[in-house]
């Protein structure tokens, strides 16, 4: 049993001793030194130290956080538990211990549950005194330890920016010591620290007027308001009020007696509504009908302009004919048309004459010839006129069809003769103009 006892102070002392040395780094003030007497050897030694302590204060923050996860996760949730596994030894042989960082590099054998329990016990008394030092629970103790490590996680940050900053001005300080050969002072180096808290104060400085002037708005506007309420005189504010409410009372009814015309009109319109659909859809298809005849007009009209430049070109192309038909005499197109077709005409019907005098004739022969065979017979006269006998068509008239024939043509080159006499005679060029109109 005393060696239990020793192990439980040990544990206690290092525990104590780990939560004190957090508190002393964190919240105790490092004593200033005076860096006008330091050199630059010292200053870089002194750089390596901050290091040193910033690399050593990470570790501190890493094993704090995972101790206080490990203080969450066992000893917080497993505080109302406890009697239970004081009753049940069995059921706390199953369950999965935790054992912590601290702890590792003093036991470094297996630890029994009775132990591990003794242990959890030991630091949730010393972390209950630390709370009680300072008048807060467990909870709230570790909350601030979060925050807190969350702030020096921020001023870690912080200082390493300042390092990198110094860093580079020490270089260039070299830099210009080995081109220029002047030696370094201190002044120079505060001079430089000097200013950059100056421009961090101007900010400060500048955000705060910001604020102040925010503020001063506020307040101004707050004054205005009092002084408005303070003017007010609230007997002439109720009088206002009674008749305007009495004038909004009577824009209430006529608004009432509006609406109800209103709907009066509307029924009416409704009622029309179907009327005036029907009038709406004629008058559509009256529109319609005379944008297409519109349409059509505008066709015409194109159509028009389209024969009258047709017309223009076919005069200025005649007029010259004209001209050239006066100068020489030629009949017209149109007379001579005319002419043509009247003797076509009368070719026709000399034609048909022909034809029936030839039909006569056969007739004649075949009366005559039945007359001489069959003297007794009587025959129709129209009989053969319906359906003649080729044989005797083709032995009787053949010659007379070819001495025809040969008749037509000898007076068609008689008449393409004479009309060949009756127009002049013209040049190439004229003539190929005549012939293609």
């Amino acid at each position: 049993m005393s060696m239990d006892l020793v192990h439980r102070q040990e544990t206690s002392n290092t525990i104590a001793a780990i939560i004190d040395g957090y508190v002393n780094n964190i919240y105790n003030e490092h004593e200033k030194e005076d860096l006008r007497i330091s050199t630059i050897p010292i200053l870089q030694k002194k750089l390596k130290k901050i290091n040193e302590q910033l690399i050593f204060l990470q570790a501190e923050n890493r094993l704090l956080l995972n101790y206080l996860i490990w203080f969450e996760k066992k000893i917080i949730r497993n505080s109302d538990h406890e009697k239970r596994v004081s009753d049940n030894i069995l059921l706390t042989n199953e369950l999965k211990s935790f054992p912590h960082q601290i702890l590792n590099h003093k036991t470094k054998q297996i630890l029994s549950i009775q132990k591990k329990r003794e242990i959890a016990e030991t630091t949730f008394k010393v972390l209950l005194g630390y709370s009680q030092k300072y008048s807060k629970n467990a909870t709230q103790y570790v909350d601030e330890c979060i925050n807190t490590i969350e702030t020096d996680n921020e001023t870690i940050v912080y200082v390493e920016f300042e390092l990198i900053a110094l860093q580079r001005f020490i270089q260039k300080m070299h830099q210009n010591l080995r081109n220029t050969q002047k030696q370094f002072t201190a002044e120079e180096f505060f001079a430089y620290v000097y200013d950059r808290i100056r421009y961090r104060k101007r900010q400060k400085t500048v955000r705060l007027h910001f604020h102040i002037d925010s503020m001063e708005k506020s307040i101004r506007k707050i004054h205005q308001v009092v002084d408005a309420v303070t003017d007010v005189d609230f007997e002439q504010l109720k009088i206002d009020i009674e008749k305007q409410l009495k004038e909004l009372n009577m824009k209430n009814k006529m608004l009432i007696f509006y609406k109800r015309q209103q709907s009066e009109a509307n029924l009416k319109l409704n009622a029309k509504k179907p009327e005036l659909f029907k009038e709406i859809r004629a008058l559509t298809s009256i529109r319609n009908e005379i944008n297409k005849a519109i349409q059509q007009l505008s066709r015409y009209h194109e159509l028009k302009c389209k024969m009258q430049d047709e017309i223009l070109e076919y005069e200025k192309i005649n007029d010259p004919l004209r001209e050239m038909t006066r100068s020489y005499r030629v009949p017209s197109i149109i007379n001579y048309v005319d002419l043509k077709s009247k003797q076509i005409s009368l070719y026709r019907q000399i034609h048909t004459w022909e034809r029936k005098v030839q039909i006569a004739e056969r007739e004649l022969h075949l009366r005559q010839m039945e007359s001489m065979n069959y003297p007794e017979k009587i025959i129709h006269p129209w009989k053969y006129l319906q359906n003649p006998s080729p044989t005797l068509f083709y032995q009787r008239y053949k010659i007379s069809g070819d001495r025809a024939n040969e008749q037509n043509e000898i007076d068609n080159t008689i008449e393409k003769t004479n009309l060949n006499r009756s127009l002049p005679k013209l040049n190439n060029k004229k003539s190929s103009i005549f012939t293609i109109i």
